[in-house]
């Protein structure tokens, strides 16, 4: 959920709620994110220095940090890779190799 947050705070920022839209939005509807869940992560995401909170128009924003970004492309090259050697394997015994 940690990375799901960071990438939808990195595209949109915004608060809770439209965090939890920008990843329904962005993943096809495939990720519904549990609102209660997201506010303990938002928190710990915070206090891990990953976020941080501005104020608009009296409406809360999440927003990265430097390391934030740093920690979510470090995430995005580590999915990636094991997207790669996962499809690799899962293709191996398929019928159109043989």
């Amino acid at each position: 959920m940690d990375v799901l947050l960071l990438a939808a705070a990195r595209h949109s920022p915004g608060n809770a709620a439209h965090l939890i839209d920008v990843v329904r939005r962005l993943s096809g509807g495939i990720f519904s994110l549990p609102e209660h869940s997201v506010y303990h992560a938002l928190h710990r995401l915070r206090n891990n220095r990953l976020m941080r909170v501005s104020w608009e128009d009296g409406t809360r924003r999440y927003l990265l940090t430097p390391l934030g970004e740093r920690v979510l492309e470090t995430r995005r090259r580590e999915w990636a890779a094991f997207a790669e050697g996962m499809d690799k394997v899962l293709d191996a015994g398929s019928p159109r190799d043989r």
